[in-house]
C-alpha cells in the first residue's frame, strides 16, 4: 500500500496544543495503521498512553486502540518499585480510557486490556509527569475571591473595590508625559545641550 499526501504544513499542526495536535497524532496514526492494516500488531503495540511525558494537574490518558477492550487494570510505581496507583480498573469509552492526576516524577507502568473479563493485550513502559518550577504556575484562588472579582468586573469596578476609569482611558498621564518632554526640551536649549 502507498499513502500520498499533496499538501504541506502537516507538522505545524503537532506544535499546537489540543485540537490541532490531535488531528495531526490521528490523521498519521490512521495512515499508518491503513498502510500496516494486514500485519498482525505486535503484543502491546496498541495498548499505551496518548502521551509518555504528560503535563502536571492533568489526567493519564490511555489507548487501547483496535482492541474492543472494556476495561483496563492499570498499574503504576515509582522508579523505587513504590506503588503509585494499585491495579485501577478503568472503563475503556471509545477506544480511550484515563486515570487520575499523579504528582510530578518519573514512573514505570503496567496496563493490561480487559474484554469480557479476560486479558487482550498487555503493555509497559516508562511514564513522566512534568515538573515546573511553583512560581511559574499562578497561586489558586478561593472560590469567593473569584466569584467577587467577577461580579466587581460586571460593574467595572476592580476586584480591590476602587473604581474609576483605568489609567490609560484618561488624560493626565498623557499630559504630564508632554510637560515632562517639553521641560526637558527647553532646558537642554537653555544650557546649550541643543
Amino acid at each position: 500500500r502507498w499513502a500520498l499526501a499533496l499538501a504541506d504544513g502537516f507538522w505545524q499542526w503537532s506544535f499546537r496544543e489540543g485540537a490541532g495536535r490531535v488531528t495531526y497524532q490521528r490523521l498519521w496514526a490512521a495512515v499508518a495503521g491503513w498502510l500496516v492494516q494486514e500485519r498482525p500488531l505486535a503484543e502491546g503495540g496498541a495498548l499505551r498512553p496518548t502521551r509518555r511525558v504528560a503535563a502536571r494537574g492533568e489526567q493519564l490518558r490511555w489507548v487501547a486502540a483496535g482492541l474492543a477492550a472494556d476495561s483496563l487494570a492499570v498499574r503504576i510505581r515509582t522508579e523505587k518499585g513504590e506503588a503509585v496507583l494499585d491495579t485501577t480498573v478503568v472503563a475503556v469509552r471509545g477506544d480511550t480510557a484515563a486515570t487520575r492526576v499523579l504528582p510530578p516524577g518519573h514512573y514505570r507502568y503496567e496496563v493490561r486490556a480487559l474484554r469480557g473479563g479476560r486479558e487482550a493485550a498487555r503493555s509497559a513502559g516508562p511514564l513522566t509527569v512534568e515538573s515546573y518550577s511553583p512560581e511559574f504556575a499562578r497561586p489558586a484562588a478561593r472560590l469567593e475571591q473569584l466569584a467577587r472579582g467577577t461580579a466587581a468586573a460586571a460593574r467595572g469596578v476592580d476586584a480591590c473595590g476602587a473604581g474609576g476609569r483605568p489609567l490609560h482611558a484618561t488624560a493626565w498621564p498623557y499630559l504630564l508625559l508632554v510637560l515632562l518632554v517639553t521641560t526637558e526640551w527647553v532646558l537642554r536649549r537653555r544650557w546649550g545641550l541643543r
